[in-house]
């Protein structure tokens, strides 16, 4: 069985975003025509769906052959892509997995290939990686995680934690910075290190951080009715919160609904 590649066209999203999808669908068939030029008369392509090509390449004798291949690749994207009268210039990244020592099946080498795609893309993108079993395990890590983080949404077992910032000047604490714990079910209290980065690549950051704001606005309010009336809570904002537009709204929902709890 040949070797596939696992391509993917690095922020493809500005190109739909500011041109349009029409445009960005032409983009597409412009780089799978390119794609067709490095794949040779036996090599096979698909566009898998969205951005995502998959390359086979019949008789590469090995790794560095494979390797050798990709570079073809990533050098014809250094000109730009033409579409109607414009130049677009892309980049892509891509995984790579070899047969049959990746995986003896398709499926198995296209998810071998896949895992690699993700850590071209999570190091730096417009690159390539090749497959190697660690790269598997972490793939399956992150799907656990965030399937774990989607639970803790609705379970309940997102917890804040509150770290005083103290004035050494005063020798008073003005405020208190609200840091986000998960509390898995063996009781163990994960810090935002472990998943936050899961969080990010899966989108979820958006979740977490209106459940972040509207706790930290729960706990501001209840301080300032008891014992602390000068009470500040400080939050850590992804920049995703701020790219979508709505923080500034979120944030005002959040504090009318707390105002006449």
């Amino acid at each position: 069985m040949p070797p596939p590649s696992y391509l993917d066209v690095d922020n493809f999203k500005t190109i739909n975003d500011s041109l349009g999808h029409q445009f960005g669908d032409r983009v597409l068939c412009a780089i799978g025509a390119r794609l067709l030029q490095v794949a040779g008369p036996r090599g096979f392509l698909a566009r898998l769906g969205g951005d995502e090509f998959t390359l086979v390449v019949d008789e590469l004798e090995s790794r560095a052959a494979a390797e050798d291949r990709v570079r073809q690749i990533m050098w014809v994207f250094q000109k730009p892509v033409r579409v109607g009268d414009r130049d677009i210039l892309v980049s892509v990244s891509v995984g790579i997995a070899v047969f049959p020592e990746h995986g003896r099946t398709f499926d198995a080498l296209l998810r071998a290939a896949d895992s690699a795609l993700f850590y071209a893309k999570d190091h730096g993108r417009n690159g390539f990686s090749l497959y190697r079993p660690e790269l598997l395990i972490a793939a399956s890590h992150r799907f656990e995680t965030e399937q774990g983080l989607r639970r803790a949404l609705e379970t309940g077992d997102l917890l804040l934690h509150f770290q005083p910032e103290v004035s050494l000047v005063e020798m008073k604490t003005s405020v208190v910075e609200a840091l986000l714990r998960w509390r898995h079910p063996d009781g163990r209290i994960a810090t935002a290190s472990e998943f936050m980065a899961t969080a990010e690549q899966s989108g979820l950051i958006l979740e977490l951080g209106e459940w972040v704001l509207h706790r930290a606005i729960d706990a501001i309010r209840q301080l300032r009715s008891e014992s602390w009336p000068q009470a500040r809570v400080a939050i850590n904002v992804a920049p995703q919160q701020f790219l979508t537009g709505r923080f500034v709204e979120c944030w005002a929902a959040s504090s009318l609904h707390t105002a006449y709890r």
